[in-house]
């Protein structure tokens, strides 16, 4: 009795039975395919366009590092100033209660919700 039900059983798994709207089920699932594909494809165009405009970014502020360094000394002089009064507002941060570490944690944190968030909208959509 055993292997007749596990003949039976192995029948049945092996035929996929016939539903009336099997056509209608397979475009729908085919058509959130592509547009999933569309959607991954978005995103990785607009990372790219981010990751281009950081390298731009980077390009550019390494050229006017170079050109600072030729300008005149008073010019230079205030550039200094100011850069050192940012950083001294920047060496406030770590008398906080919370550190250096705690802040990367937290941003690190905040960019992986919007990853999360990004990709629910993008599975709801």
């Amino acid at each position: 009795m055993s292997d007749d039900f596990d003949a039976q059983l192995g029948r049945l798994f092996n035929q996929a039975p016939a539903f009336p709207d099997n056509e209608a089920f397979a475009a729908r699932v085919t058509a959130r395919l592509d547009r999933d594909w569309t959607m991954r494809r978005i995103m990785i165009g607009v990372g790219g366009l981010a990751a281009g405009m950081v390298v731009a970014w980077q390009f550019v502020a390494g050229r006017f590092n170079v050109e600072v360094a030729t300008v005149s000394s008073d010019a230079q002089s205030m550039i200094d100033s100011g850069v050192g009064r940012m950083m001294i507002s920047l060496d406030r941060l770590s008398t906080l209660p919370a550190g250096g570490e705690t802040l990367w944690l937290a941003a690190a944190l905040g960019v992986a919700a919007l990853a999360f968030g990004v990709t629910r909208a993008v599975e709801s959509f």
